[in-house]
């Protein structure tokens, strides 16, 4: 059974993958159901979420192909922007002759990292985590994610503010609590950001500067649970954009680094939180336009270029003006429409959570992107954010050590 093509055939007739358009699974097929998959194959509980193997496909899959309910190790490896090709290219190269099954899982909304990581690590969708973009809005002002500072001004999130928004119930303190070591490697600049306070700020982070370091921490100290963390190419995609020669330079060392990576009854778990959409420089939605901005009540807060949230005083003129400039280069939504579709997701909704996403969700089309600048314009060669199928399919991969 070809795992990923089962998976597209059946988020094709759930109405989920419209011409290039896809919308999150949350109830089967996404990367919410990441750390829920964790925890079952380390037996333990974990409050939200779904286990991939309670799908039939991947329950077959997994069978046919000799996998362990459960195994003494599992390494989650995320590789931030990563496709079908790059991974299959991966698997063939590294990881060839060993105990493999491979699939295709649907990103959250909105498709960037902070989003997809909160997701991915506590088996909550996005209306339930709260964690909707690289920039929120909280207490009146918006505020960057990773640095938990805003970019308007520079004022930092009261640190009380920061545990009480980012207090997850995730995969490493379920870990913990089943007694069970959890570690993190990140690269070496990452592992000293007080960012890492938002996953969990009892964790055992440990940094690395080449991908052969990497695997060597991961050998030298068997965690129950590690999870890795791969940044390159994400950087590389926005800079230079698909097909640039230095990503291929960079998954030869990441091929050549696995294809060492041995740790008697460990999984391998490899996953992705979305990838990139070559970007039209020509085509970009420019928010900073008086007829919008005089309603405004906040900035626009974006996400990865191809998503923002409007906070105005007068939607209707924020629609019509939308409507009249932008015509077919914009999804428009009234936020409450956005929320009742089921975009964000179904179940408990965090506080605050429609304050975060204003009044209107506004996701670029084709290979549009959106603009406001805070304090300088940024032009990326590609970018993510949106719903096209190109951000929003993203692979995985289990594989027996």
């Amino acid at each position: 059974m070809n795992v990923s093509r089962e998976i597209i055939s059946r988020l094709r007739s759930k109405g989920l993958i419209r011409e290039c358009t896809v919308i999150p699974d949350y109830s089967e097929f996404c990367i919410t159901n990441i750390a829920p998959t964790v925890a079952q194959f380390l037996g333990i509980n974990l409050e939200s979420g779904i286990p991939l193997q309670k799908t039939d496909v991947i329950r077959q899959a997994l069978g046919e192909n000799g996998f362990f309910r459960q195994y003494e190790h599992v390494i989650l490896l995320f590789i931030d922007s990563f496709n079908d090709t790059l991974m299959n290219h991966l698997i063939s190269q590294s990881f060839s002759g060993k105990r493999s099954v491979e699939g295709m899982l649907t990103s959250t909304f909105p498709s960037v990292t902070p989003t997809c990581l909160a997701s991915m690590l506590t088996g909550m969708p996005p209306i339930s985590h709260g964690v909707v973009g690289f920039n929120l809005l909280i207490d009146g002002w918006i505020y960057g994610v990773f640095d938990l500072t805003s970019p308007l001004d520079d004022r930092k999130l009261p640190a009380e503010r920061v545990r009480e928004i980012f207090d997850l119930p995730d995969i490493f303190a379920a870990s913990r609590a089943s007694g069970i070591q959890a570690r993190m490697i990140v690269p070496h600049a990452l592992a000293e950001e007080g960012t890492r306070r938002i996953i969990d700020g009892e964790l055992l982070i440990e940094g690395y500067r080449s991908f052969k370091e990497m695997v060597s921490i991961m050998e030298d100290n068997k965690a129950g649970f590690t999870y890795a963390y791969i940044s390159t190419f994400d950087e590389l995609l926005h800079e230079l954009g698909i097909g640039a020669p230095m990503i291929s330079n960079e998954l030869l060392c990441l091929t050549d680094a696995l294809r060492s990576l041995h740790i008697e009854n460990t999984l391998l778990f490899l996953v992705s939180d979305h990838y990139h959409l070559e970007l039209d420089q020509d085509n970009v939605i420019d928010l900073d336009d008086e007829r919008l901005t005089s309603d405004l009540i906040h900035p626009p807060a974006i996400s990865g270029g191809r998503m923002a949230y409007i906070y105005t005083s007068n939607p209707d003129r924020a629609v019509a003006f939308l409507e009249d400039k932008y015509d077919e280069r914009v999804i428009i939504l009234r936020s409450e429409d956005a929320v009742r579709c089921g975009i964000f997701g179904r179940g408990e909704m965090a506080d605050d959570f429609c304050e975060r996403i204003g009044e209107i969700t506004l996701i670029a089309k084709d290979r549009g992107w959106i603009d406001y600048p805070y304090k300088k314009r940024q032009r990326h060669k590609a970018s993510h954010g949106g719903l096209r199928r190109e951000e929003m399919l993203v692979p995985f991969a289990f594989i027996e050590l």
